[in-house]
């Protein structure tokens, strides 16, 4: 199977819309009559359900592809792709939840019982359960979107693995985001979905989510291929790069004026339109950023921004007593510089499981 190139403008773009949930995040330091500007950035989760729809997608054509003429049936497909997944975030997922559990009981004080308690109801969150409605201690808050994702994946994966796989990417996935859409714009108003679905007390909102943005990133990607079929003279690479960029600074921006409104399902739809052009590199921007990026050999964006969503909501689990204004730089400095050490200890960790593996298996 011929070695895919990593497009690193794609984890430059990673960066900076998991920085706008760092941002939106500083809510939770707001004391009473503070108020955060940046509490429209949750949209910036739908740019991670279509990137991963997009790689879904582009996962499912290489495997199918492999396994051409093989007697492999889909399902165990489908078994390898999650199981090749899940294996890539588990270790650092791993390390964030003992990380958050730690600091969650050493503030809340509980005694020892309660520890044991809160440590057997917290198991539902590594194991990718938190958006499947069953009660669980909320160790770490923000897996329910890894959740939710994991969940509805293996479903779309299914159809993408089949030869005649065409109905389903150019037919039934648009009319399903346009479903998801309307549910959502009905019972909820916004894309704020975390969990129940508004005040109808569905507890499966965050999977609605999830297929909304994982249909986008199906869409994208039809985008991508055939933006990378058509040649650009000077003029349409310009309105490319311009459609593409300024489609990413326009969500930016917009959210900070658009909190938990209709509008966020446009600027839903603008990242699947920007992603699918960022992945055909038909963009100038794109260029510039794969070049600079591959010279610098910065290549680990992708898991860096994982870290940094990960360990990132740890920070309010810790009463500071402190004006946001006085707490926005140390959160900062945490935010981003953290996610470092965890990365280091989660490949220092996985180095002494592989030598005890070998220690005790032939």
């Amino acid at each position: 199977m011929e070695k895919r190139k990593r497009n690193l403008a794609i984890d430059f773009w990673r960066l900076i819309f998991v920085a706008l949930i760092v941002l939106t995040h500083t809510v939770f330091l707001a004391s009473k009559g503070e108020s955060s500007p940046f509490r429209g950035g949750y949209i910036a989760v739908e740019f991670f359900f279509v990137v991963s729809g997009f790689l879904m997608t582009e996962s499912a054509g290489r495997v199918r592809e492999a396994e051409d003429g093989e007697m492999t049936d889909t399902g165990s497909m489908v078994f390898s792709i999650m199981k090749r997944k899940i294996k890539g975030i588990m270790p650092d997922l791993l390390l964030a939840c003992a990380v958050a559990f730690a600091v969650r009981q050493f503030v809340s004080k509980p005694t020892a019982g309660e520890i044991l308690k809160n440590a057997a109801e917290s198991v539902y969150v590594p194991l990718l359960m938190d958006s499947t409605g069953v009660r669980h201690y909320a160790v770490l808050g923000q897996v329910w979107y890894i959740s939710a994702m994991m969940i509805v994946m293996p479903f779309f994966l299914y159809f993408l693995l089949k030869k005649e796989n065409g109905f389903f990417k150019k037919a039934a996935v648009p009319v399903m985001y346009a479903m998801l859409m309307g549910i959502l714009s009905m019972y909820a108003g916004n894309l704020n979905v975390t969990g129940k679905l508004g005040k109808t007390g569905f507890p499966y909102g965050a999977l609605l989510r999830a297929m909304m943005g994982l249909a986008g990133g199906v869409m994208s990607h039809s985008i991508a291929e055939s933006l990378k079929k058509t040649e650009f003279t000077g003029l349409g690479t310009f309105l490319i790069t311009l459609a593409e960029t300024g489609g990413y600074i326009a969500v930016i921006v917009l959210s900070a004026h658009f909190d938990r409104s209709q509008f966020d399902f446009l600027l839903a739809m603008v990242f699947i339109i920007s992603v699918g052009i960022t992945f055909s590199g038909q963009s100038s921007t794109c260029e510039f950023l794969n070049d600079i990026l591959s010279k610098l050999r910065i290549t680990k964006l992708g898991r860096y921004t994982l870290n940094v969503y990960l360990y990132n909501n740890i920070f309010h689990y810790i009463d500071w007593k402190l004006p946001m204004k006085e707490l926005m730089p140390y959160y900062l400095i945490y935010s981003f510089i953290f996610p470092f050490i965890g990365m280091f200890v989660t490949d220092l960790l996985r180095k002494l499981f592989v030598k005890a593996g070998r220690l005790i298996r032939k």
